[in-house]
């Protein structure tokens, strides 16, 4: 039961003729709330078309248009017993109504029911209007185009060799770089995946652009000034500011007198606080240098290095008390904020524009602009796109305000409600479509925006999301509509010790006031709701030294102890980076503990590919010995490294004569410095090896090589030693390699070690999920009964060099400072604007954090370590380190824990299990072929009839397979081990299956629903049940079959066959609708249709299993069933 404020806002939510920004922290069930607003829009709307939801992941369209279908179908059920289950049921009743009043037919037709990402939405736009988007012909949209910058960026740079207005451009810029033309490719490269946050700024203006630039910093420096002021006369009396003003004078004269040079020089003749402008930017320098240390810190002494000597060197000791005094009150006043604003004017640029700098400046945005148009020309060749163009070219086809196109005034007439998810994540291009799709709406009746997020999880900043627009819609509403601001309180998903803690760290470690320019959120306190389990609890473990290993082992410890105390949770160790989770990988994997890792393990680091990357290599280039040895290594072939050692020893020839020496060495009298001495069973591995790997360096390039390399490997036995999960990585290199050398026998290996760093390891299926690990990032939006969060410790990555810095308020000129040469080092502006992005990493790191502990519904744990002083104190964690933004709640608690724990070096560690290196025996022959079938004259072999589906064409196959493949997996547990939670959670698995079996994102949001709709109805229906149960005998799912049959040969594959009652059973899932009124009949027709193929499959499985055979058909979305006995292909 919410609480009554909660109640109140959700009440509110639902009127459909006002808009609503509502603040969803997390654990509240933000998405309840767009579902039964979208529910409620469709009992005012003439047509259901009028109402878009739009969000930005596809995890949650998905399950936002799940909720609403389900909800839609499940009328006829009895009325809930949870309060928002019961108003979910009441609104989908009356929206069912509408349906009927208006003939929408929305079960026939779900596609009206408008949910998808707004990326999807984009690409739509562009498409419907090729010729106003200038997009042209329906590109590939890809997700990682960092291969064609990086082309787009060469085109760019060669254009210093040219006689091109641009050639002195780039030769200014290249000189800044000392020349360094791959360092501009790839700083360029960089800047072209973030090209829609400054392609507008460097156009910036009329007129003199130093000009404009510079009056622009000018007035930075002045707000950031007015700021400090405005703090100041906020937290100190003016007595207290006239007192700091006087010390101020009066240590700048001392300083003065005494020749030293200090910024407190710049305040003597001061009498109150200086102005705000950029001429008294020295002064104020002054007032904050009085009272902070070098490191930013409050000073804690008074004494003649600050400017107050002591009476015997002509010192005042009143004055020196009165500074004494200001410490004091400042100090009191314990506010973070004001130390911060302090601290920043010692970085405000001190205006000392030099004509260097705005040549670089402008030589800089004339390459830019230059590589985005080479880029235009890479996408045209590549029939490729970004994301970033897609949502540009969805603005261009939507025109502007005073000139609107076709699609924006049809969109206009028919669009009247907008609802959004996730607005925390928006980007500068997200909001500019959504100010054009909503212009004017703010003067017209019934037209209504309804966005929900928590800026509190504004976490995705690499992907360009901007908390900022949350923010200042809040304040300021959104061309011109203002939003009525709703904040929901509740905590749904987490016990109330895990409440309570995250409630007590985060309201003292998210900033006491948002900033937009900043991307400063506040914290919202949530409010735990009662909950039937325990209370939870927070367990934080401090450790005294960065023993990576030591730490990984204490966290499995904990794991183990939690999977073993209660078989049914699921636990989620989650890290800031993947380089987090790698110690604890290989801890887990010593131990033998099963889990599931989500794009965390990459390809390149599988020693099965490892093992095809050296093969690969030394068939291309013979001469690498490195790739030699390491292949000679490999488990297929197993030499020992003795052996490897003696072979590396031998310093003439190629190694393939050294290879042939080897074999010979007893016959053909070979000098005795070209040959390697051996072991005995070194010689047996390489005369079985080294026969076939020359045999295919001599007949490279005679086939593709793919086929090669799969064919050698498989002769020396690689595959024999490979599981299902490490042969699916194999077959996913040789499949990248097959397509890197398709245009030519000799690919670029680098580039072909580049597209293998690009890709993930294969998840272990067979590990379940009840342990899984992937990054915090990856998490958001899934809760777990147990969370890990490892080496918080831990130092964040270092700042790269970038080629361009900026930043700029709403509506105001940009602020930009170019890359300096080397020898300069850095520049005040470049100073500044790291600073301020410093800041805003600080605050979305202050945020990955709230998100990564409201993941816990029971427990969380805590890992991080710092280390102690000369003194034995306890040194505060690494600045960039996760731990350092706890500390200021956490540092006590560190304290005291590390005093009553041995230090970690003294801690029992498991012990290490060396794991066998296991390998082809020498004497292994490869598998005889298979007897030959004689095909019939002209046959070929039937694979048998393609499952049919609701969905028509390609599509409908892939979402087809994907659907079987979880029924399989299923099937291995049984459905009783997968509740609806559990199910829940693999959507995301069933999006990423589905994009690689090559479906548009737009056909992406209806093909999850249908493939969670048939395994939801597989697992709930008690027919389904049993066909899932794993307690069969002799189960097998995905049956893959090959038998000759009256002359022809059939490939077959049967979806599920066990054995039940002494009969075996043969049941093909069939994943059709029906919208009509006789499904009985409609199960007849397809039990004549499919007759002849179950039939056949029958007697295939006859020939070597005698028992009694039953046929059946299952329809998942149907509840249908079919089921005859097999008997001479006739219906019994």
């Amino acid at each position: 039961m919410s609480s009554e404020h909660d109640r109140s806002c959700r009440q509110q939510a639902l009127d459909a003729g006002r808009s609503f920004i509502v603040q969803a922290p997390a654990g509240s069930g933000k998405t309840e709330l767009l579902v039964q607003r979208f529910l409620a829009l469709l009992t005012t709307v003439e047509q259901p078309e009028e109402i878009l939801a739009m969000t930005f992941t596809r995890k949650a369209a998905a399950e936002m248009r799940g909720r609403i279908l389900r909800a839609l179908t499940a009328v006829n059920d009895n009325i809930p017993d949870s309060e928002p289950e019961r108003a979910r049921w009441s609104l989908a009743q009356a929206a069912i109504k509408r349906d009927r009043a208006r003939g929408w037919e929305l079960a026939r037709n779900p596609l009206r029911i408008q949910v998808m990402t707004i990326d999807s939405f984009c690409a739509q736009l562009a498409m419907r209007l090729p010729w106003s988007s200038r997009l042209g012909a329906g590109p590939v949209i890809r997700e990682d185009c960092s291969a064609l910058y990086c082309k787009a960026a060469e085109a760019a740079v060669e254009l210093v060799e040219g006689d091109t207005p641009y050639a002195e451009a780039m030769a200014v810029l290249l000189r800044t770089l000392d020349g360094n033309q791959q360092a501009a490719i790839t700083l360029i490269a960089q800047l072209l995946a973030k090209r829609e946050q400054w392609l507008s700024l460097i156009h910036f203006g009329r007129g003199d652009k130093a000009e404009l630039l510079e009056k622009a910093w000018g007035e930075e420096v002045s707000e950031q000034l007015n700021e400090l002021s405005c703090s100041l006369r906020q937290h100190c009396s003016p007595e207290t500011l006239s007192q700091w003003v006087a010390c101020a004078h009066y240590a700048g004269d001392q300083f003065l007198k005494a020749g030293k040079t200090h910024p407190a020089r710049s305040c003597i003749g001061l009498v109150s606080l200086p102005p705000v402008t950029v001429s008294s930017l020295e002064a104020w320098r002054g007032l904050a240098a009085l009272v902070l240390t070098g490191e930013n810190r409050l000073r804690k002494t008074v004494n003649i290095s600050s400017g107050f000597p002591t009476p015997d060197n002509g010192g005042d000791e009143k004055i020196k008390a009165l500074m004494e005094q200001l410490l004091g009150v400042l100090s009191e006043l314990d506010s973070p904020q004001l130390v911060k604003l302090l601290g920043r004017v010692n970085r405000l640029p001190s205006m000392d524009f030099a004509n260097s700098h705005h040549q670089v400046l402008s030589a800089i945005t004339t390459v830019l602009y230059v590589a985005s148009a080479k880029l235009m020309l890479v996408f045209k060749a590549e029939g490729a796109t970004d994301f970033i163009e897609i949502t540009h070219r969805a603005n261009r086809a939507l025109g502007d305000e005073a000139s609107p196109t076709d699609l924006a005034l049809v969109l206009d007439q028919g669009l009247n409600h907008l609802l959004i998810d996730e607005f925390q994540d928006t980007s500068r291009r997200h909001m500019a479509l959504l100010e054009k799709l909503t212009v004017n709406w703010g003067a017209e009746e019934g037209r209504t925006l309804f966005v929900v997020g928590d800026p509190m999880q504004s976490i995705y900043r690499f992907r360009e999301a901007d908390v900022a627009h949350f923010l200042r819609v809040t304040t300021e509403g959104l061309a011109g509509l203002r939003l009525e601001l709703l904040i929901l309180e509740a905590n749904f998903r987490s016990s109330l010790g895990v409440v309570e803690w995250v409630n007590r760290v985060f309201s003292q470690i998210l900033p006491e006031e948002s900033d937009p320019f900043r991307g400063a959120v506040t914290y919202s306190p949530a409010i735990a709701q009662p909950s039937k389990g325990p209370d939870g609890e927070v367990i934080f473990n401090p450790l005294l030294d960065s023993d990576v290993r030591a730490e990984a082992d204490l966290l499995v410890n904990h794991v183990e102890i939690e999977l073993n105390q209660d078989k049914l949770i699921n636990v989620a160790i989650l890290g800031a980076t993947r380089a987090h989770l790698a110690a604890i990988i290989a801890e887990l994997r010593n131990r033998g503990i099963p889990f599931m890792a989500l794009e965390n393990e990459p390809l390149q680091r599988c020693s099965e590919v490892q093992d095809l990357l050296c093969l690969t290599r030394v068939l291309v280039h013979p001469g690498d010995r490195g790739s030699w040895l390491a292949l000679l290594r490999a488990p297929f072939i197993g030499l020992s490294l003795s052996d490897l050692t003696m072979l590396g020893e031998v310093k003439t020839g190629l190694f393939t004569q050294i290879l042939q020496n080897v074999l010979n060495s007893a016959a053909d009298g070979a000098p005795e410095r070209d040959r390697a001495t051996l072991s005995a069973e070194g010689r047996r591995r390489l005369q079985r090896s080294a026969p076939l790997l020359l045999k295919a360096g001599e007949e490279i390039g005679r086939h593709a090589l793919a086929r090669q390399v799969e064919g050698v490997w498989a002769a020396l036995g690689g595959p024999a030693l490979l599981n299902d999960t490490q042969m699916a990585n194999a077959r996913a290199y040789l499949d990248l390699l097959a397509d890197e050398s398709r245009n030519s026998p000799f690919p670029d290996l680098a580039q072909l070690h580049q597209r293998v760093a690009r890709l993930w390891a294969e998840i272990d299926l067979n590990a379940g999920d009840r342990l899984q690990l992937m990054t915090i990032h990856k998490a958001k939006g899934l809760e777990f009964d147990v969370v890990f969060l490892p080496r918080l410790g831990s130092q964040g990555r270092n700042e790269e060099r970038q080629l361009l810095r900026w930043s700029g308020r709403e509506g105001e000129t940009p602020l930009m400072a170019p890359v300096v040469a080397a020898e300069e080092g850095t520049d005040s502006y470049n100073t500044f604007l790291k600073e301020l992005d410093r800041d805003r990493l600080d605050n979305e790191r202050d945020r990955l954090l709230y998100v990564a502990s409201t993941r816990a519904r029971q427990k969380l744990y805590l890992y991080g370590h710092t280390s102690v002083d000369s003194e034995g104190e306890i040194k505060p964690p690494p600045v960039s380190s996760l731990l350092a933004r706890l500390w200021p709640a956490l540092a006590g608690e560190f304290s005291q824990s590390v005093m009553a724990k041995p230090a970690s070096g003294d801690r029992e560690t498991s012990p290490h299990r060396t794991k066998l290196f296991r390998t082809v025996d020498p004497a292994w022959p490869p598998p005889p072929p298979r007897p030959a079938i004689a095909f019939p004259p002209g046959g070929r072999p039937s694979r048998g009839e393609r499952p049919e589906f609701i969905w028509v064409g390609e599509a409908a196959r892939h979402v087809g397979s994907v659907v079987h493949e979880m029924l399989a997996h299923i099937a291995a547990e049984g459905a009783a081990a997968w509740p609806v939670s559990r199910r829940q959670q693999w959507r995301s698995s069933w999006r990423g299956r589905l994009t690689e079996l090559g479906l548009r994102r737009e056909e992406l949001d209806q093909a999850v629903s249908g493939e969670e709709m048939a395994v939801n109805r597989s697992c709930e229906d008690p027919r389904g049940q049993w066909i899932l149960d794993n307690s069969h005998q002799e189960a097998w799912s995905e049956w893959d079959l090959t038998g000759v049959e009256d002359g022809t040969l059939h490939r077959i594959r049967i979806d599920r066959s066990f054995i039940d009652n002494q009969q075996r059973w043969i049941i093909d899932y069939k994943t059709s609708d029906h919208q009509g009124g006789d499904v009985e009949g409609f199960l007849d027709q397809e039990q004549r249709r499919y007759t002849p193929q179950l039939e056949r499959y029958a007697t295939l499985v006859a020939k070597w299993d005698n028992r009694p055979i039953s046929l059946g058909l299952y329809y998942p979305l149907l509840g249908g069933w079919r089921c005859w006995q097999w008997s001479n292909n006739e219906l019994s």
